[in-house]
């Protein structure tokens, strides 16, 4: 079916090359494998917390809900095909 329209906004996250490909579009984008570990609930945690990140670490904490995500960025990423 085709769909006429003069603006496409593509939210597909790390499917998005994919999808552009289908009309021949560079996206400037690379998806990398991550890891990170969420909390069980911790009582005073809500979604209007401030992310946190330790650049000396290469971690970060964010809200998840009620609860904190903790990740990590490694120094050689493996990229996603």
């Amino acid at each position: 079916q085709l769909i006429k329209t003069s603006v496409v906004v593509n939210c597909t996250g790390a499917w998005a090359n994919a999808i552009a490909d289908m009309v021949q579009i560079k996206v400037p984008l690379r998806a990398m494998k991550h890891a990170y570990i969420v909390t069980e609930s911790i009582p005073g945690v809500h979604p209007g917390l401030p992310n946190m990140r330790d650049h000396d670490l290469s971690i970060y904490f964010k809200t998840q809900g009620d609860s904190l995500a903790l990740g990590g960025y490694e120094q050689n990423p493996e990229f996603w095909p």
